[in-house]
């Protein structure tokens, strides 16, 4: 086969064409990952390793059967582990490394909005009307979207899940973009605190249940035209927001987003928030349900099942017709059924008060006919 046959379109010839293959292969890990998070609706990933300490055992992986598990795994996102013990084996308890119970306090951290969660968005050159970063708002006219919202008029908008709207002008863009969604705490005596990240381009302001919780290069007193102090290109901010700011039940969380300069090329929002809880896993439990912040090793211990010890006691013998004929009355002249009780060993056991019945209610001695106990 000549070269020019095996040329790739990225080249004249076979050395080119392998030499963009390689690119390739070296670069598609990386967006297998980036694509993954995004699926997900994750931060990041962390190395999780799933095994036992006896051969034979089984688990459930989020319901999928599996006989082990190494490999990557989402930080902040449901995972769900069941164990079945091999023949002749009990489970016992979970063992992780790091241990999930180190420190003063064991924690769990669990997402409360991510990437694919919706929002309700409103951009349309002016403020919505009335108060909209209230609870009891309607937003139901505003468009629905999720993930990364944004644009960029410099390069193409693959890296939005969302292009926004700016205007018709470039040399005047939309300033102010406004963003409304909801999440839902339970368990709130558990709660330590909420966990904020945020994406932001160039400047913003977050509410929970209409009270300011963060912002960043802007004042509280920001309307829809008022641009940025600082510029912004694509920052990320990680912060906590205080247990004061939680209740039980639905929360509405609203973000402005203001640029910079009228003539911004950009503007970028992204943001995920998740929950501090005191971590209350039973390690005893066949289930595991937790949630992953670093590498981590889960290992089911089971234990041997020891053969238990039978009692030397055995039916040697059954009669279960009896009449004159055989000869064998007992002691009262009546002919009942009767069974031989053997002692194979050579422990005592004392057998007084004791009685079979072939009444259904298990009836007491004084319910047994004279003669038949």
């Amino acid at each position: 086969m000549n070269k020019e046959y095996c040329a790739y379109s990225g080249g004249t010839s076979a050395e080119s064409a392998a030499s963009d293959m390689k690119k390739f292969a070296l670069a598609r890990p990386k967006y297998v990952y980036e694509h993954l998070l995004e699926y997900a609706g994750a931060d990041s990933m962390v190395n999780l390793s799933i095994t036992s300490n006896v051969p034979g055992a089984v688990f459930t992986m989020n319901g999928e059967r599996i006989p082990s598990y190494n490999g990557r795994y989402y930080t902040n996102y449901d995972l769900n582990v069941q164990a079945y013990a091999p023949l002749g084996y009990r489970f016992v308890r979970w063992e992780t490394s790091p241990s999930f119970d180190s420190g003063d306090t064991p924690t769990v951290t669990y997402s409360l909005l991510n990437k694919s969660s919706q929002w309700r968005y409103f951009n349309e050159g002016k403020a919505p009307a009335g108060d909209w970063i209230s609870t009891g708002y309607d937003d139901s006219s505003w468009k629905t979207g999720a993930g990364r919202f944004g644009y960029n008029t410099s390069t193409e908008n693959s890296g939005y899940n969302v292009v926004l709207d700016y205007g018709d002008d470039l040399e005047n863009k939309y300033v102010t973009a406004y963003f409304r969604s909801t999440f839902n705490v339970s368990n709130l005596s558990d709660i330590l605190q909420l966990k904020g990240k945020i994406t932001f381009d160039d400047g913003y302001i977050l509410y929970i249940n209409g009270k300011v919780v963060d912002r960043m290069n802007l004042e509280d007193t920001a309307s829809y035209s008022t641009l940025t102090s600082t510029y912004a290109n694509d920052d990320v901010r990680d912060f906590s927001i205080d247990k004061s700011f939680v209740k039980e039940g639905v929360h509405t969380i609203a973000v402005e987003m203001h640029q910079t300069v009228l003539n911004s090329s950009d503007l970028t929002f992204d943001f995920s928030i998740s929950a501090v809880s005191i971590n209350k896993t039973d390690r005893t439990s066949e289930v595991l349900n937790v949630t992953l912040e670093k590498d981590q090793t889960i290992e089911a211990v089971f234990e041997k099942i020891e053969a238990p010890v039978l009692p030397s006691l055995v039916i040697n013998e059954v009669c279960a017709s009896s009449n004159a004929k055989s000869e064998n009355s007992d002691d009262y002249s009546n002919y009942p059924d009767w069974i031989e009780i053997y002692n194979k060993g050579t422990e005592t056991y004392d057998l007084a008060g004791m009685y079979l019945s072939d009444n259904k209610n298990n009836p007491t001695k004084s319910q047994i006919p004279y003669g038949y106990d």
